[in-house]
């Protein structure tokens, strides 16, 4: 375990951040060649029968991603704080909690697919293999949330390699899941969830034994951890604005999908792609970012504000460093990446679409790079009107010039909502750092 604030900032942060960002890439790369063998074995069906309800799945997971995110924030200042026997409390609350209620969602999910199904504009060639699809993956969906939970908790106690590990082997079994299911078995869609689901099950029985490691290393495995409503209350006002933050996020994309499947299932097939690409992009300065949430989180804690400004100054240059080697390859070999999605070349609206995102949209993600760096500083901190805020006005600019543009320029009107999304989240969250800064300075006077 690892008090971030400690010796030297430069080295701190690279060695926490490279096995954070190596796990979030290989998280998203297994599901990257999750669509890529759909792709080149079930063709465009299987790609828009993924795609068609990602939304959706997303922004169900985007709730307790913002609760585990939050979660793990409160664990960070408690570790911080060395309050151990609060944290064995507080984590086992936590996670008895987000399983009950994400399971019970669940079950609605799949009850009342139907309809949801229809607010999608789900193509109707394609809503048997998308059910499949959904049904498995969703009920699954309890498991595959206690990954990124337990990866969270375990980074609050300055731990990176570990989520490293478990990343590897969730791609091991991932991939090779799909590879005898799809190629051998011939279980289409359905295979591709079931494989997601039985691979995070694995991982999570690795998470509870590492958890089991670091409560010997704190010296409270004799102490039995109970439930607490009082230690869930308290990491409340960490998780619920993240929560809520996360799903104004990921609403947006939620909004948006309608009319993205209304054009046809090729803007649904070249939609997954694009997704996918971005979600690579993202791992790699969402990851980075966590370095500086912890930081700050453990600053906080430790009642060591005096460090907040140099944090932002190294996360910055951290989030830039890792990001932009990924940003060009993009930028730079469109064709060579989005063909590997796709069967043949008979998708070929599908594949322009794609293309045309990588090749002018993909570098406006440095934008974003901004916005989530801000994010992760106040996430960090615990502050919660700066991450709604500026989540809502980026919310409310993807939607609003998509549903402008999309009947007049179809995908490239949604690809420009999105990059609108960035800029007004990148600008309201710099607005709220510089006053925040301006804040400090202000009582930092007034105590001399």
């Amino acid at each position: 375990m690892k008090d971030l604030t400690s010796g030297n900032i430069y080295k701190n942060f690279i060695l926490f951040a490279i096995p954070m960002v190596f796990a979030g890439l290989l998280s998203q790369m297994y599901a990257t060649i999750d669509t890529v063998i759909a792709g080149k074995y079930l063709g465009e069906v299987g790609l828009a029968a993924i795609g068609a309800t990602a939304p959706l799945i997303s922004f169900v997971s985007s709730a307790f991603w913002g609760l585990s995110s939050g979660f793990s924030i409160y664990i960070a200042n408690l570790f911080g704080a060395k309050e151990y026997r609060l944290i064995k409390n507080t984590v086992f609350t936590g996670v008895t909690v987000f399983c009950s209620v994400i399971f019970t969602i669940s079950l609605f999910l799949v009850i009342f697919q139907e309809p949801l199904f229809e607010f999608l504009n789900v193509d109707k060639s394609i809503v048997k293999e998308a059910s499949a699809y959904f049904t498995v993956y969703v009920l699954g969906l309890f498991l595959i949330m206690m990954n990124t939970t337990g990866l969270l908790m375990i980074n609050s106690f300055g731990i990176g390699t570990f989520p490293f590990v478990m990343s590897v082997l969730s791609a091991v079994l991932n991939v090779s899941g799909n590879i005898f299911s799809i190629i051998v078995l011939h279980w289409g869609v359905f295979g591709v969830a079931l494989s997601s689901v039985v691979a995070a099950g694995i991982v999570d029985v690795c998470y509870i034994l590492k958890f089991r490691s670091c409560y010997k290393e704190m010296g409270i495995s004799g102490h039995k951890a109970r439930f607490s409503i009082s230690s869930f209350l308290s990491s409340a006002s960490y998780a619920l604005p993240n929560m809520i933050q996360q799903m104004i996020m990921y609403g947006a994309g939620f909004m948006v999908s309608p009319l993205v499947n209304s054009i046809g299932k090729s803007a649904t097939a070249s939609y997954t792609v694009c997704q996918r690409v971005f979600d690579i992009n993202a791992a790699v300065y969402q990851n980075s970012s966590k370095t500086l949430a912890n930081y700050i989180a453990q600053a906080n804690g430790g009642k060591k504000e005096h460090l907040f400004s140099k944090g932002v100054k190294v996360g910055f240059i951290q989030g830039f460093i890792f990001t932009f080697p990924f940003i060009l390859i993009c930028a730079l070999f469109p064709e060579h990446i989005t063909s590997l999605f796709f069967k043949d070349k008979t998708d070929t609206v599908a594949l322009v679409y794609a293309v045309q995102f990588l090749t002018y949209f993909i570098p406006l993600i440095s934008i974003n790079v901004v916005a989530n760096l801000f994010h992760a500083f106040f996430r960090g901190l615990g502050s919660k009107s700066p991450l709604m805020v500026s989540t809502a006005f980026g919310t409310v600019a993807r939607i609003g010039v998509s549903y402008v543009l999309i009947s007049k320029m179809g995908m490239t009107g949604m690809f420009i909502g999105w990059s609108a999304s960035w800029g007004a989240d990148a600008l309201v969250g710099l607005i709220y750092y510089v006053l925040f800064i301006l804040k400090s300075k202000k009582e930092k006077g007034k105590l001399v």
